[in-house]
């Protein structure tokens, strides 16, 4: 198990840092400038652009501008894509809605769907310094790190599910208020529920099917919208 979690580590470790933007990735920095320089309080000229290494399916870039202050630039990626694919605006309302929460995230600056400015839409937001764990075991670290880390997970897992109205009214639910849960195996989805005494037997709580090229395997309905 060790030499598994050294492995990852390893692995991981290829991912952490930035490096110069790839050549189609590249987007006129002068452009993002002037939309920053409209749009995001207390950015001064001009900006300089690295991307994040690793896999990520949104070209992740960290900003830098010329007062030294870093900011985070998501955008969807060039070509042809399908059309609810790469929503970086969808992830712009979430950590938007979620900055009116105790829930701890980047300070979310500005969406901007105007391809004209970068080539494709993006969003930015804060750029908050921190380490990467990429073995969740955390072997690396002692006993009393790795209970601090879990503990701060699962409080922050109780902040996002504390506030009811935000989860209905939020951006992660459809327009009557049902939450949507994400899954990649649809049949071992539905054999949970099956098996998942609540749902056979708990009144107004709904689970229904949706369709089956998307990511969202299974919606529940609140039992007071139901």
């Amino acid at each position: 198990m060790a030499v598994q979690g050294l492995r990852v580590a390893r692995k991981g470790a290829e991912y952490i840092g930035t490096m110069e933007v790839q050549e189609k990735h590249r987007f006129d920095e002068r452009s993002l400038a002037r939309f920053m320089a409209a749009h995001v309080e207390g950015f001064v000229p001009p900006v300089r652009a690295e991307q994040f290494k690793g896999g990520q399916s949104n070209p992740t870039y960290r900003l830098t501008d010329g007062a030294g202050r870093r900011y985070v630039l998501r955008r969807k990626p060039p070509g042809k894509l399908l059309p609810s694919a790469h929503a970086v605006d969808r992830e712009f309302r979430v950590i938007s809605a979620l900055n009116k929460t105790d829930v701890p995230t980047p300070r979310a600056y500005a969406l901007c769907e105007d391809d004209s400015m970068v080539g494709t839409p993006f969003y930015i937001m804060e750029y908050c310094d921190g380490r990467v764990l990429w073995d969740p075991l955390l072997p690396e670290l002692p006993k009393e790190a790795r209970l601090a880390i879990h503990r701060a997970k699962f409080e922050t897992l109780a902040r996002l599910h504390a506030d009811g109205e935000l989860v209905a009214a939020g951006p992660w639910a459809d327009d009557d208020g049902a939450l949507l849960v994400f899954a990649v195996d649809r049949g071992r989805l539905e054999e949970l529920l099956d098996a998942d005494p609540y749902y056979r037997r708990t009144p107004g709580v709904e689970v229904r099917s949706v369709r089956a090229w998307t990511p969202v395997v299974g919606c529940f309905s609140r039992p007071d919208r139901a």
